[in-house]
């Protein structure tokens, strides 16, 4: 094939989203963008690459709606789902690069039932 570094590159477009870290988007050609990642140690290569469907190219590009809380340091929240499900916690930071990361102290459970005897 010869010496790529030649070629023009045909690459269309590159972005990340804050909402999805450790993840870039390239837009282009397979060759041109395989040329373009094939020094840089930092880039994770799968073989095959992923490629995205057309309704996911178009969720990354549009303006996003947030669904999420801007969570307040300080603010009492309670978990919807996972291993602390319906436990309460409050929030201890964030993380103001992404909305994917919140940090919550949550409260001990007692797990036993109180009785009006107990002190």
């Amino acid at each position: 094939m010869g010496d790529m570094s030649q070629l023009p590159s045909r690459i269309a477009s590159v972005f990340t989203r804050p909402s999805i870290p450790g993840y870039i988007f390239i837009e282009g050609p397979l060759l041109d963008v395989l040329a373009a990642t094939c020094d840089l140690v930092t880039v994770y290569h799968t073989l095959p690459p992923k490629l995205i469907t057309l309704e996911q190219r178009v969720a990354l590009l549009s303006p996003r709606i947030p669904v999420f809380c801007d969570f307040q340091v300080g603010s009492w929240v309670s978990c919807k789902y996972g291993r602390y499900r319906n436990d309460t916690g409050i929030v201890c930071g964030k993380d103001p690069h992404t909305e994917a990361l919140v940090i919550v102290a949550f409260l001990p459970r007692i797990l036993e039932k109180i009785t009006e005897t107990a002190k």
